[in-house]
């Protein structure tokens, strides 16, 4: 048996290691398996920015100077019309103004086939129910003028131009009527003095003398509206009937055939008898000195000769 007093002690236990220090939180990382992200690379330093380039030049700049002409392609309208555009830039915009215009137009639609709508049509667009119902504010027409217009009036209907524009048309037309008037007048004028000149050159004398034969001449075969219509009548040249010198000498000589003894005795009731007086008492006045000094008294003795002349064809004639 073994004595309990000799059993050996056992060994004391070891002591317990000392608790780790603590290294406080672990350094977050953007890596769920803790592996540490490598530092940032310092950036570059930024690059100097180059210089600006020059504009570039328009294209519109490189073409040839007869730029124009060579799209005109020898049309002369297209080629005044292209002179009108500073550049081929203003050029482009205006085509592109025209498209859009033509766009808004023909969106706008037209009349419509259908009478009724057609009706309601043209009262929403200024344009009257009937061609007689258009009114022109300031524009007073006589009946004559309505009847010329009625033509006019009933085209402007036909093509749906509303009142206001057909107002402007007519004043237009007018206008230009005025003006054509004033032309005329002042042309008469010039002719009018240009055929006195001719004539008073060629008629010396009797010019005025003339001029009355043909007055009286015309005032005794023409009834009173067609002597009117005559004295302002035109050759198809446009110049006044009385205004032009070959009418004139005509009309004088004829004047003179139909009624020989006016431009000698105008206010003889028996031109005959007075013409033969007149006649004997010249020609006993012939072969003294009063005679041959007086041409006017010779003159008048021919014109009474050709005058008795002329008397004695006609009743021979008839």
């Amino acid at each position: 048996m073994s004595d309990d007093n000799n059993t050996p002690a056992p060994e004391a236990a070891p002591e317990a290691a000392p608790a780790p220090v603590d290294p406080g939180p672990a350094p977050e990382t953007p890596f769920s398996g803790g592996t540490p992200a490598p530092e940032a690379a310092p950036a570059p330093e930024a690059a100097p920015a180059p210089e600006a380039a020059p504009a570039p030049t328009g294209w519109y700049e490189s073409l040839p100077d007869d730029w124009r002409e060579q799209m005109a392609g020898g049309d002369e309208a297209k080629l005044n019309e292209l002179k009108r555009v500073s550049d081929p830039q203003t050029l482009i915009k205006r085509f592109f103004d025209a498209q859009e215009t033509i766009r808004k137009g023909l969106n706008k639609g037209g009349p419509p086939q259908d009478e009724q709508l057609l009706a309601d049509w043209r009262k929403e667009n200024g344009v009257p129910e009937t061609p007689d119902a258009y009114t022109f504010e300031g524009l007073e027409l006589s009946d004559l003028e309505k009847q010329d217009l009625a033509p006019i009036l009933e085209l402007f209907h036909e093509s749906n131009i509303p009142t206001e524009r057909a107002g402007e048309i007519i004043d237009g037309y007018f206008k230009i009527q005025n003006q054509d008037v004033e032309r005329r007048t002042a042309q008469d004028r010039v002719d009018s003095t240009e055929a006195a000149r001719i004539m008073e050159q060629n008629w010396g004398g009797d010019y005025e003398t003339n001029k009355n034969l043909i007055t009286g001449m015309l005032q005794t075969e023409l009834p009173a509206d067609i002597f009117d219509a005559f004295m302002g009548a035109r050759l198809a040249n446009g110049t006044a009937v009385m205004n032009e010198p070959g009418v004139l000498a005509a009309l004088a000589n004829i004047a003179r055939v139909v009624n020989p003894t006016a431009a000698i005795m105008p206010s003889s009731h028996n031109p005959v008898q007075t013409l033969q007086a007149r006649r004997t008492e010249l020609e006993a006045m012939m072969g003294t000195d009063d005679w041959f000094k007086n041409e006017g008294l010779q003159k008048e003795y021919r014109q009474i000769v050709d005058a008795q002349e002329q008397l004695n064809a006609r009743q021979t004639a008839t």
